[in-house]
């Protein structure tokens, strides 16, 4: 059995939702206690199922720190390698051995290295070491630079050791509220629902040559989604009861045991 993505999940509850809110659906689950509040909550899932999903990765949560990280790079690496390099080459080589400006990993370790060279530097009582490091404060990096520099490091492997751990925690508990809302609702649509063409627009049915129908929303039956996922061809959200994929009367139906896949 094919898992489903979120994508798919989320168009198949977009569809039951919407066939739900039709007067003809919805006066028959009324006695099944189709409510408003039913409804309302429906979507609430839905929405903030796709509203988490959508929510930048991993690597764009880290992208600020990054960039700040990076920047700083851009404006003290220059300086201290031109300065040292054409002043003090001999403290030019402690400071810059086998360094280099990164990125990603790389860019964290490089930082990190020039930040303790430097602060090593400027705590030296060395004479040469401190006539360096008062030309580089002179020139703008001061210790307060540096302590910011150090800041913006531990800033740096917060969010990279956190960004996005939480954001996956809350979208797989929200995709799987959402898949239980629609196995409960599913079954009971099925049950009081009889009209072929009904189901076939909720996508629980489908025939070759068949077009759906489209559901009408009644009018504040419902608040409307925020999200509208893609609708996918109905025979890519079908899956058969029978092993033989389809029913007495040739139609596919759908199940819904892949939403908690």
């Amino acid at each position: 059995m094919t898992a489903l993505s979120t994508n798919q999940k989320s168009t198949r509850v977009f569809r039951l939702l919407r066939g739900m809110s039709s007067p003809p659906v919805l006066a028959l689950l009324a006695p099944r206690g189709c409510t408003p509040e039913v409804l309302a909550e429906g979507w609430d899932l839905l929405r903030k199922a796709n509203s988490i999903r959508l929510v930048k990765s991993r690597e764009t949560a880290i992208q600020p720190a990054s960039d700040r990280l990076s920047g700083l790079q851009a404006t003290w690496f220059p300086l201290a390698d031109a300065t040292l390099e054409a002043r003090y080459p001999a403290v030019h080589e402690r400071v810059f051995r086998n360094l280099g400006r990164g990125t990603g990993a790389d860019l964290y370790v490089a930082t990190q290295t020039f930040h303790d060279r430097i602060e090593a530097l400027f705590a030296s009582s060395d004479a040469t070491d401190q006539e360096a490091s008062a030309l580089l404060q002179q020139r703008g990096l001061t210790p307060a630079v540096i302590a910011n520099l150090a800041f913006e490091i531990e800033r740096f492997k917060t969010f990279e050791s956190n960004a996005g751990s939480v954001d996956a925690l809350e979208a797989e508990k929200a995709e799987r509220e959402l898949a239980k809302f629609y196995v409960e609702w599913s079954k009971i649509v099925r049950s009081a629902v009889k009209d072929r063409r009904l189901l076939l627009a909720m996508g629980f049915l489908r025939r070759k040559g068949v077009p759906a129908v489209e559901v009408p929303v009644t009018a504040g039956a419902t608040p409307q989604p925020v999200v509208t996922p893609t609708i996918v061809p109905t025979a890519m959200i079908a899956n058969p009861t029978k092993s033989n994929g389809a029913s007495s009367n040739g139609a596919v139906v759908n199940t819904d045991r892949t939403m908690l896949a």
